[in-house]
């Protein structure tokens, strides 16, 4: 490549006419039509020179299009780099309607690497007749946080591919967008999409807002299928559940008491948090004991024996659960001790401290050593 040219590339502007004729199709010509070992040197000099010429992302453009070399596509993508953000993102919409994977993420990457502001280009696209151009905008806006971003895709809670709608309310849930709980329970609760119910429920959950709680546990919790809708609805019930949780759990204990164990836990004492006052009924209690003593998951053995602490009925005696926190300290589960730990810090008495400091002692968990450090520290300031 001669010295004009090169300095042609180094020096291009978008407003300016430094590129000639001669230029501007040499360039063309030999991205379109010369050899690999031609494109690629004509490439580096452009790429180390720096270019900055937005006219030639047309042509380069097209050579991502057509070539067939995996070297000189990346090296057209690298360049692309660089011109694409000076042109607000010139050609990218082409891009990511192509045929050619290659060249759709080559567009993604580009756009999402980019470090000035893309909505107005995404704004553009939005309404875009290709499902995967409209798909690609509401997951690019996922990582923006903004007014304009919400509203965006917002719009997309009425797109007619499905899966854009569930993709949208997902994102929706994540920026836990009060202003679009509505438009989500209307289409929750018209749609037998399992997709669209699961992205519903979660995020509804993760909203916080569901003034058609009423209907939404009429419609889905009449049964106790092991379908995947079950786990975000546990979700929903921990968010706006109350007693009739513990019945709808009760069933599911006995049809698979291993399932969904987890997120029953969670549900229960979501709802137990949420509503003062309210107690375990007798038989889920005795169903969660039952599994705390069986379960071999110490995560969840925990997790069951502090809701099952944190939820004693309030006319229990509380020497009872002295007790049962002091059993629970001999246990070589250290989950189980870490759980008995936690209690004796709340309802504990000097006569504890010893036993917790031999176990101290003997342990090389520095979270059970700072647990049993809270607890003496409690229990010495309690009595």
């Amino acid at each position: 490549m001669n010295e004009d040219v090169k300095t042609t590339m180094q020096e291009g502007d978008p407003n300016s006419n430094h590129n000639t004729n001669k230029d501007l199709d040499y360039v063309i010509e030999t991205l379109a039509a010369g050899t690999v070992e031609e494109k690629s040197n004509l490439l580096e000099e452009l790429r180390t020179g720096e270019t900055s010429d937005v006219t030639l992302i047309h042509p380069l453009v097209d050579c991502l299009e057509n070539e067939h070399s995996r070297a000189v596509k990346e090296r057209v993508l690298m360049i692309l780099n660089r011109l694409m953000p000076l042109s607000e993102f010139r050609e990218a919409d082409r891009m990511l309607r192509s045929s050619d994977p290659f060249v759709r993420n080559g567009a993604v990457e580009i756009i999402q690497k980019s470090d000035i502001p893309i909505i107005r280009f995404l704004e553009k696209l939005a309404g875009d007749r290709d499902k995967d151009v409209r798909k690609f905008v509401i997951d690019a806006l996922s990582r923006e946080k903004s007014e304009q971003a919400i509203e965006i895709i917002r719009a997309h809670l009425d797109d007619v591919d499905t899966n854009i709608v569930y993709t949208a309310i997902e994102y929706l849930g994540n920026f836990e967008d009060t202003g679009a709980a509505v438009k989500i329970e209307k289409i929750l609760l018209a749609s037998d999409n399992f997709m669209v119910i699961c992205s519903g429920l979660e995020a509804l959950a993760k909203i916080g807002v569901s003034g058609r709680r009423e209907e939404i546990l009429k419609k889905f919790m009449n049964g106790t299928e092991e379908s995947v809708t079950t786990f975000p609805l546990l979700k929903y019930l921990g968010a706006f559940g109350g007693g009739e949780v513990f019945d709808y759990v009760s069933a599911l204990l006995d049809k698979n008491p291993t399932m969904f164990t987890k997120e029953i836990i969670d549900a229960v004492s979501a709802v137990l948090k949420n509503n003062d006052g309210l107690a375990l009924t007798a038989g889920l209690r005795r169903k969660l004991e039952a599994l705390q003593e069986t379960t071999d998951n110490s995560v969840n053995k925990y997790a069951i024996a502090k809701l099952l602490m944190k939820s004693s009925d309030s006319g229990a005696d509380s020497s009872d659960q002295l007790e049962k926190a002091r059993r629970m300290l001999q246990d070589r589960n250290p989950m189980m001790q870490l759980c008995a730990v936690e209690m004796l810090a709340d309802i504990g008495e000097t006569s504890d401290i010893e036993q917790l400091e031999e176990i101290a002692e003997h342990t090389d968990s520095d979270e059970l050593l700072e647990a049993i450090g809270d607890a003496v520290m409690k229990i010495e300031t309690r009595d």
